[in-house]
């Protein structure tokens, strides 16, 4: 197994070890840095699409508000989810009431995204690392291409680390740049197929 995927993979179990040890009066929520690597590898679909709908209801325990999030799916790098994909974000408003749960992505109707998903049936899928499987779509003007914008802790479109501001090797990444980084990523190693 790569290093930087090993470590990803204890980062993250990591991460889900604090959170779910959290007592219900003081609860934290602890986010490690990962890679695009560790976000590509641990995801089971990776969609870009167009936000449609963000709906909050109460958790089924009634504990908490989430947020349904409805995509209209229009390139799959990993996965399949079908046309339109249903996820489920914590925070959101339901009525007087709102959730703010640091860390965790915001979606608004229209916003064009990259989503790293993880989880599934019986439960909706969710944001892998939470704002951190998170990337926006946006078009820029001067130039007309679509780009891509990472979460805001990860330094670049690829890896984790310090964002420095003014820092010259930081730059926007085009879609389709993006979207081969993602085949690369993911591309089964050959002689792979038969020996799993």
């Amino acid at each position: 197994m790569p290093r930087t995927l090993e470590t990803g993979m204890v980062r993250i179990g990591l991460v889900m070890a604090l959170v779910t040890t959290a007592s219900g009066s003081a609860r934290a929520t602890v986010m490690v840095p990962a890679d695009l690597e560790v976000l590509a590898t641990e995801a089971t679909v990776i969609v870009r699409g167009v936000v449609v709908d963000v709906r909050a209801r109460r958790s089924p325990a009634g504990s908490r508000i989430d947020s349904i999030v409805t995509l209209e799916a229009s390139t799959y790098w990993k996965g399949d989810l079908g046309a339109t994909v249903t996820l489920s974000v914590p925070g959101g408003r339901l009525g007087r009431y709102r959730s703010v749960v640091v860390g965790a992505p915001v979606f608004v109707p229209g916003d064009e995204v990259v989503l790293f998903l993880a989880g599934g049936a019986p439960s909706l899928p969710h944001v892998l690392g939470m704002s951190q499987g998170l990337y926006r779509v946006f078009g820029d003007p001067a130039s007309g291409r679509q780009l891509v914008l990472p979460s805001p802790v990860l330094a670049s479109p690829t890896t984790a680390g310090p964002i420095v501001r003014g820092d010259a090797t930081r730059r926007l990444t085009t879609i389709d740049e993006f979207g081969a980084m993602l085949v690369d990523i993911t591309a089964e190693p050959a002689g792979a197929e038969g020996g799993r």
